[in-house]
């Protein structure tokens, strides 16, 4: 089952502007929902949300860039 917060929320959770999580979420790609009770509302799934908000290893991201 997904946990479906607002994006406010989210970036509450992961320490971010809401500016700057709004950012994070084009780049990454990760799936924005409308809340059925107020369309207006977006939502997102936040283990989705916390797997792109991971540390990368600065090994990973030496190999990934070459």
């Amino acid at each position: 089952m997904k946990d479906l917060i607002t994006l406010t929320e989210a970036a509450d959770r992961a320490g971010l502007s809401l500016m700057t999580f709004r950012k994070r979420l084009r780049e990454s790609q990760v799936t924005i929902y409308i809340n059925p009770r107020d369309r207006r509302e977006r939502l997102v799934d936040w283990p989705e949300v916390a797997a792109i908000m991971e540390p990368i290893p600065i090994n990973d991201a030496v190999k990934t860039a070459a």
